[in-house]
């Protein structure tokens, strides 16, 4: 199971024809925290004409928007859309416009409410949460470099940590689909003289595809 959201917490403004757009976005896990931080852009711009909401969370089974204002499906959908077309959950995004006097139409609304997202999630980056399972090994010490070797070709599985104790106990991270082929490569490399257990699940977060190690667990 896998699911994505925004690695920071970003504000954007882009202006078009006159009128300016300030686009917020921010992490969420309740329906609470997302309309609690609504209040608080409406507060902070109290004198802006539109203040238009969009947030997903819990893997899209809550999705929520606002036109506030703004002619149907002209600003909170375009933002709703960008969310689900990225695939990213567990956010709310906020623009602001401050009216320029100069009618966008409601084609030129969806495409600088959509702009405005865009822009948006890409500076705020993406992390993407994996869930692992968590193995521990036990052999002798012969074997570590091969299985090390072994772990470097392999890039799917993620060495945690090793301890050097009377036997080698290393803890290594692999996708449960993938996990019958690591036990059976390192029992292979040792000879059928190892041991294992299964010590945890973990949500791994991924900036760019790298893993973030201080977030492991």
């Amino acid at each position: 199971m896998k699911y994505k959201t925004i690695d920071k917490e970003v504000e954007h403004t882009i202006e078009i024809k006159k009128s300016k757009f300030i686009t917020y976005i921010k992490k969420i896990k309740t329906v609470d925290e997302a309309e609690e931080f609504l209040k608080e852009i409406k507060a902070m711009h109290r004198k802006a004409r539109h203040h238009v909401p969009a947030y997903v969370l819990d893997n899209f089974s809550i999705q929520k928007y606002s036109d506030d204002g703004e002619p149907a499906k002209t600003a909170g959908v375009p933002i709703l859309n960008i969310l689900k077309h990225e695939e990213i959950t567990d956010v709310i995004i906020v623009v602001v416009r401050y009216f320029g006097g100069i009618k966008l139409g409601t084609g030129g609304l969806v495409r600088a409410y959509s702009q405005c997202a865009r822009e948006i999630i890409e500076l705020a980056g993406v992390s993407e949460f994996i869930e692992y399972e968590e193995y521990s090994f036990t052999f002798d010490y012969t074997y570590l470099g091969k299985i090390q070797n072994f772990l470097m070709n392999h890039s799917n599985y993620i060495e945690k940590e090793v301890l050097y104790l009377d036997k080698i106990n290393i803890s290594i991270y692999s996708l449960k689909e993938e996990f019958d082929f690591l036990k059976e490569n390192i029992e292979n490399i040792c000879n059928g003289n190892m041991e294992y257990t299964k010590t945890r699940g973990a949500y791994l977060e991924f900036v760019n595809k790298e893993l973030r190690r201080n977030n492991e667990g």
